[in-house]
This record gives C-alpha cells, sequence and structure tokens, in this order.
C-alpha cells in the first residue's frame, strides 16, 4: 500500500535505519530551499553547528516531518526540553529518534 505525501503514516513505520534515511533525506530538502545542500549529511551532523540550519529552514522542516507522520512528530516538545547547548548539539539522528518514539 502506498502512502501519499499528504498522508501520515499509519500502521507501518519504517524501521530505525530507513527512519534515519528518511529524515536526513527531509533536512537535506529543508536545506535545499534556499541554494543546494551538496555536502554529505551524517546522522551525527549538528543542524546548527555542522550545516549552519537556519531558522526559516527549521520552521520548514518541522513542517515537513509533521505533515509526513503527524503532529505527534513536530519536535517542539523535544527543543522545549533542551537548554541553549542541547539545541547547539541537536542532531539528524536525534530528530529521528523523536519520531520514533512519536510513534509509540
Amino acid at each position: 500500500m502506498s502512502r501519499g505525501r499528504h498522508e501520515p503514516a499509519a500502521a507501518t513505520w519504517p524501521g530505525p535505519d530507513e527512519l534515519v534515511r528518511e529524515v536526513t533525506g527531509m533536512v537535506r530538502t529543508a536545506l535545499s530551499d534556499y541554494g543546494e545542500w551538496r555536502g554529505p549529511i551524517a546522522p551525527n551532523a549538528r543542524l546548527d553547528a555542522d550545516l549552519r540550519m537556519q531558522s526559516v529552514e527549521f520552521a520548514g522542516l518541522r513542517a515537513a516531518l509533521a505533515e509526513r507522520w503527524g503532529p505527534a512528530a513536530d519536535p517542539e516538545p523535544l527543543l522545549r526540553s533542551l537548554d541553549l547547548a542541547g539545541l547547539a548539539a541537536l542532531t539528524v539522528a536525534d530528530l529521528a529518534g523523536h519520531v520514533h518514539r512519536a510513534a509509540r
């Protein structure tokens, strides 16, 4: 069964590795909205320090996560739980972990 882009995932969620790949692709898309991102994006890439993600790009990423997996996938609760150092250290894998937990 194929899901459309606007339909949240229902019963079948990707495994952890596939989830990281999918979130990585969404990060790449968000970064490419203002110019093509050409470099590699590793799971441990920090959104701020390594990828230099701007707030407008992150807003687009948040919307894409919620659109793909439903409102629970929006990382707002994760962001509220972090101090400034935690926000600076937030990685692609951290976002994928949040999405995975949101599925539960």
